[in-house]
């Protein structure tokens, strides 16, 4: 067994060998309202990405476009949530991404991780 902090954290290591380089997280938090907004913005190198919906009613999500009742991915109340990865569903993690509130202002929270091969000087 190696002793106590030598080497990098096992996570970090499963996740350079799988995608191929560091990595970074993005995440934050929308007021999402009764009009379609963007969520979060598309990343070429985006691997992950997950929406939770912690507001009080449903919030429906699409890529690409506005979201509405009847085109979007329903996120209920208090949780539902999506989560993507690029091994299991290509590129979605790096769209862009829209959100709308199915009544009232609905707070929906984002998580990307971005994979980078340079670190910029």
């Amino acid at each position: 067994m190696a002793p106590k902090g030598v080497g990098l954290p096992a996570p970090i290591t499963f996740l350079r060998d799988l995608f191929g380089g560091d990595f970074d997280t993005v995440d934050g938090e929308v007021n999402a309202t009764v009009a379609s907004a963007q969520l979060v913005g598309g990343d070429p190198e985006a691997v992950a990405l997950t929406i939770v919906n912690l507001g009080t009613d449903t919030v429906f999500v699409r890529p690409k476009q506005a979201a509405s009742a009847s085109a979007g991915i329903p996120l209920v109340a208090g949780g539902g949530s999506i989560s993507l990865i690029v091994r299991d569903d290509g590129p979605l993690a790096t769209y862009d991404w829209y959100v709308v509130a199915n009544s009232g202002v609905q707070d929906v929270y984002f998580i990307r991780l971005s994979r980078y091969t340079q670190i910029e000087a």
